[in-house]
């Protein structure tokens, strides 16, 4: 079986392996942390943009009761 001739197959990428050593293990963590990181910036500039419309809807709907309580 390939189990019992190779090993268990690793769940992650290994650079190592991957393409013959020629990626350095600390450089292809400092990729996978650019990755993350970005990912994180993009998550919390999209959450701010959500709050920020609602915040603006709020505000909308806020105006619009004080119209029609001043009637």
């Amino acid at each position: 079986s390939y189990f019992f001739l190779d090993g268990l197959p690793k769940p992650w990428f290994v650079p190592s392996i991957a393409f013959g050593g020629s990626i350095d293990m600390g450089l292809f963590l400092a990729a996978a942390s650019v990755v993350l990181v970005v990912g994180q910036l993009v998550q919390r500039h999209q959450m701010r943009r959500i709050s920020e419309i609602d915040a603006a809807i709020t505000q909308d709907e806020h105006e619009k009761g004080s119209f029609l309580h001043a009637l």
